[in-house]
């Protein structure tokens, strides 16, 4: 796996922390990754019909 490094806004960031500490997510890095997920394969859909990546638009 690759690792990036991003700066987000202090509001993000406590939204973030909010879903770890309810326990819906394991770690801060599972909330962004679920989220870039969500983000491109949403954009896949969008443009492409969603035939790439091998993603089920109802998971």
């Amino acid at each position: 796996m690759r690792r990036i490094s991003v700066r987000i806004p202090e509001q993000l960031y406590e939204l973030i922390e909010e879903l770890v500490e309810s326990g819906e997510y394991k770690s801060k890095a599972d909330v962004i990754r679920e989220a870039i997920k969500e983000l491109l394969r949403e954009k896949v859909w969008m443009q492409e019909g969603g035939k790439h990546l091998g993603w089920d638009r109802r998971k």
